[in-house]
């Protein structure tokens, strides 16, 4: 993803804006934590005790509860968003590609 960004911006001349910045740090921070929690190799099958424990445990707990937050948060910052009045002047200057400019 981040070498992606570099060479957008490098070869396409694509800007680096401020969000696209934003969207690589939580991308990041997404894969660290996918890594943390996520289930390592083993050749023992998952059973029922190991995940009580894990739900038991802190960090598992407090990662799901951070996750179910930031899930409720997006939801309603998106019907905030749809639910909003759009200015009708500023969407007749938006243009709509619906296929890309090479075609």
């Amino acid at each position: 993803l981040v070498f992606n960004a570099i060479f957008a911006v490098k070869l396409l001349h694509e800007p680096f804006t401020r969000t696209s910045f934003c969207g690589i740090v939580l991308v990041v921070i997404g894969s660290v934590l996918a890594v943390v929690f996520g289930p390592t190799s083993s050749d023992q099958p998952a059973s029922m005790s190991y995940i009580e424990s894990c739900w038991r445990g802190l960090p598992f707990l407090s990662f799901f509860s951070v996750l179910g937050i930031f899930c409720i948060i997006d939801f309603v910052c998106v019907l905030w968003l749809e639910r909003r009045p759009q200015n009708v002047e500023s969407m007749k200057t938006n243009k709509i590609v619906m296929y890309p400019k090479f075609l």
